[in-house]
């Protein structure tokens, strides 16, 4: 083999394994915002990973320590009551962080001029629904 083919030879292996690192990396970058929106985007009071979590950890539990029907009621109903604790948590987070974007909505457009206030308040109208959550009232103003 002469010298240039060998090269080229290198020089095409190099770049499809910068191909696929780029290929890989926006897969990745696009499959994770779209869990990160799904999840936010998520009813509060759906189905939650974390009944999907515990259930496996149930499940893991029980064939690994091979529990009798009493040990298997008692560990279930605690993961249930976990389950319900962790989603309570995310219904006071999800109020909790609306009740903050609204405040700060107010503060951001009590420091702008009036004529700007109005499509500030549309551009955050807009923004709150892609966070799955209700837009404030004083955006809709």
């Amino acid at each position: 083999m002469t010298p240039a083919p060998r090269s080229r030879a290198w020089l095409a292996a190099s770049l499809i394994f910068l191909l696929g690192i780029a290929v890989g990396t926006a897969a990745t970058v696009v499959v994770g915002a779209a869990a990160i929106r799904r999840a936010l985007r998520a009813p509060v009071a759906a189905t939650a990973f974390i009944d999907r979590a515990l259930n496996r950890t149930y499940t893991q539990i029980d064939d690994s320590l091979a529990l009798t029907p009493q040990e298997a009621a008692l560990t279930r109903a605690e993961l249930r009551d976990l389950a319900e604790k962790i989603k309570s948590i995310r219904l006071e987070s999800a109020a909790r962080f609306s009740t903050e974007a609204s405040a700060s909505i107010e503060r951001i457009a009590a420091g702008l001029p009036p004529e700007k206030q109005a499509e500030f308040r549309r551009l955050a109208a807009e923004r709150f629904p892609r966070l799955g959550l209700t837009p404030p009232a004083s955006s809709t103003k």
